[in-house]
């Protein structure tokens, strides 16, 4: 089964959820789309919707070059643009908000991730 976010919205309607997870995949997509799934998800989490995801620094940039010394060199390459398409803690905070998030928190977490919490969608309909 394949939904975009707009769809998981419409097939199972708001607060259908008590959490909604998104775990290590949006930093693939462009920040429009960031925001279009953390919409969705706040539309679908009752209780609330967690976020993890590379934490974008210079330090996790250079720790992922040591780490995968000696691997293979697409798995190198890949590491690497992951890491850099990765969110700061500042970036994170502002896509939530900016599609109106409540209670937003964002922690660094181990392994150069970070998590985002919210309670879900603000007093918008």
């Amino acid at each position: 089964l394949e939904l975009d976010a707009a769809d998981a919205v419409e097939r199972f309607g708001a607060d259908s959820f008590d959490l909604v997870h998104a775990g290590m995949f949006l930093h693939h997509l462009r920040d429009i789309e960031v925001m279009t799934t953390l919409a969705a998800m706040g539309r679908l989490a009752r209780m609330r919707l967690v976020w993890n995801d590379l934490h974008r620094s210079r330090f996790n940039a250079a720790a992922i070059r040591v780490l995968t010394l000696g691997r293979h060199p697409t798995v190198r390459f890949d590491a690497a643009a992951s890491v850099a398409k990765g969110f700061t803690r500042g970036e994170a905070l502002d896509l939530a908000r900016r599609v109106g998030l409540a209670d937003v928190r964002v922690r660094l977490a181990f392994a150069g991730r970070f998590v985002l919490t919210a309670s879900g969608l603000g007093d918008v309909a």
